[in-house]
């Protein structure tokens, strides 16, 4: 009887240590993109997929790049003017419709996956401390208090309806 004890404690304790390989699925799960696919290449039919740190371009001579944070497409370019945030998203999508190899041309399809794919900067990709850590009931953001239940603002959705 002692011996069908061990036996099943044993095949117990293999059970729990075969079922900890889940821990490496959950992490996996959580993996942010690295690639996003968005709109079509111009002049094309065929899908755009958008790299990490992938070369776009140069505007005046300084190379643009993409930045996939959150499966979301920002730009960040090495002219960016505040020499500060060269490294992080850049706000201005429109130099992408001006680079040197008009890989995104000044034109109805250019203007299209360039407005419809590239995110401007939010809080997540703006410089630290931009949007702080939570004092009491409040998060400050860019020094100005938001606090839950705030009115922000009325959005006025592309059917003209506010919300």
């Amino acid at each position: 009887m002692k011996f069908l004890q061990k036996l099943i404690f044993a095949s117990g304790l293999l059970g729990l240590m075969a079922a900890t390989s889940d821990d490496a699925l959950r992490k996996e799960q959580m993996a942010v993109a690295s690639q996003v696919v968005c709109g079509t290449k111009p002049g094309t039919s065929q899908p755009m997929v958008w790299t990490h740190d992938e070369f776009l371009g140069n505007v005046g001579g300084k190379p643009v790049y993409t930045i996939i944070h959150q499966n979301r497409i920002y730009i960040r370019w090495d002219g960016n003017p505040d020499q500060s945030r060269k490294s992080q998203a850049f706000d201005n999508t429109a130099i992408l419709l001006h680079m040197d190899n008009n890989k995104f041309p000044n034109n109805t399809d250019g203007n299209r996956i360039v407005n419809s794919c590239i995110n401007s900067i939010d809080p997540s990709t703006m410089g630290n401390n931009y949007l702080g850590t939570q004092q009491g009931n409040m998060i400050p953001c860019n020094n100005k208090p938001i606090t839950d239940g705030l009115m922000l603002g009325t959005f006025r959705g592309g059917d003209g309806v506010r919300t």
